[in-house]
C-alpha cells in the first residue's frame, strides 16, 4: 500500500496520472486534462479552447515556448457538451513538451490536428 501525501515525487509515482479540470486562459472554458506519470506539473501547460486559440496563436507561436498541440474531442463522458471541440494544448517548458504524448485531454478519443516547436 502507497501512502500518498501532499508531496509529489516527480517518478515515484508512475504509472499514476494527474486528471483534472483546466481552464481556457482566453475565456475559462472548461476541459477534462491528463497529465501522466505526475511528470509534468500543473503549472508547466495551459490550455486554449479552439476559439481563444485562433485568435491567439500567432502570438503563442512566436513567444517563444518549447511547444503545443491542438486536439479535436472526438468522443467524451464529460457530461459537458465538448464533442467536436477543439483544445489547443501549449507546454510552457522543455519538461511539459517531453512529455507531450502523456499530457493530453482527459476524454475517450481525440484526435491531433497540429503541432508545432516554438520559434
Amino acid at each position: 500500500m502507497i501512502a500518498l501525501t501532499g508531496k509529489k515525487e516527480k517518478r515515484g509515482l508512475s504509472n499514476m496520472c494527474d486528471c483534472y479540470v483546466e481552464h481556457c486562459k482566453g475565456c475559462g472554458y472548461a476541459f477534462p486534462v491528463h497529465l501522466g506519470d505526475f511528470a509534468t506539473e500543473r503549472t508547466e501547460i495551459y490550455v486554449l479552447c479552439d476559439g481563444c486559440w485562433d485568435c491567439l496563436k500567432n502570438d503563442v507561436k512566436q513567444a517563444g515556448f518549447p511547444g503545443w498541440r491542438v486536439f479535436k474531442i472526438e468522443e467524451s463522458n464529460d457530461p459537458e457538451d465538448i464533442w467536436g471541440r477543439g483544445m489547443a494544448m501549449v507546454y510552457l517548458t522543455e519538461n511539459a513538451w517531453e512529455h507531450r504524448d502523456m499530457n493530453h485531454p482527459n476524454v475517450l478519443m481525440y484526435k491531433i490536428m497540429d503541432e508545432g516547436r516554438g520559434l
